[in-house]
């Protein structure tokens, strides 16, 4: 009898111990759902960023002298200073979430070079738009390191952005709070041609 009440409440214990145990094996396995959810976005993400991308480079190459040759006005670049048509479209239509209206370029009526080009850069930042996301062309970044040494002697290490040569061009495609760019700021895309850390984008080179 003694030996009876000593072991009263035991089934309960062991059911809370295997009920506590079944309740953290459901947590992780909610968690480690939750990563593959957010992963599996992250690829249609990505996916998606790429097709537009690539939409846009082939509209680029389809129309080239409105990006190295010819100005938004369909003249021809003159100086270093003078931006290509593409460029001219990109910088004005980028943050656009305008509906897009076809207009010229379209059946029968008929568009210059230069015209094509902004026609090309609303429609693909219309698309881009209803995707949740945002467009960029720029040219193409890389960096340059140089050491020397400081009046104590410590070699001190610069690093520099410069233009790729021949003057390339990279289309960006960003999503969530990542800005389609290349620069410091905390959200910029990439830095110096490369990617940074928990960014969330896709930079096809173009031209």
């Amino acid at each position: 009898m003694y030996i009876l009440k000593k072991e009263k409440g035991t089934g309960m214990i062991e059911v809370l111990v295997a009920l506590l145990l079944l309740a953290i094996g459901v947590l992780g396995f909610t968690v480690l759902q939750l990563r593959a959810v957010d992963a599996t976005n992250e690829a249609l993400n990505r996916v998606q960023a790429m097709n537009i991308a690539r939409d846009f480079a082939e509209r680029i190459r389809i129309n080239p002298y409105a990006l190295t040759v010819l100005k938004t006005d369909n003249t021809a670049i003159q100086t270093n200073t003078d931006i290509s048509a593409y460029l001219s479209a990109i910088n004005n239509n980028k943050d656009s979430e305008d509906l897009y209206v076809w207009s010229s370029c379209y059946q029968d009526s008929s568009c210059n070079s230069s015209q094509l080009a902004t026609q090309d850069v609303q429609q693909v930042v219309y698309r881009a738009f209803l995707q949740g996301m945002k467009v960029n062309l720029i040219p193409c970044k890389s960096s340059s390191t140089s050491t020397e040494k400081d009046a104590d002697g410590v070699e001190q290490t610069t690093t520099t952005e410069s233009n790729i040569a021949n003057q390339r061009m990279c289309i960006y495609v960003a999503w969530d709070k990542t800005i389609p760019n290349d620069g410091t700021e905390e959200n910029s895309c990439a830095q110096y041609g490369i990617y940074k850390d928990n960014s969330k984008c896709v930079i096809l080179e173009a031209y």
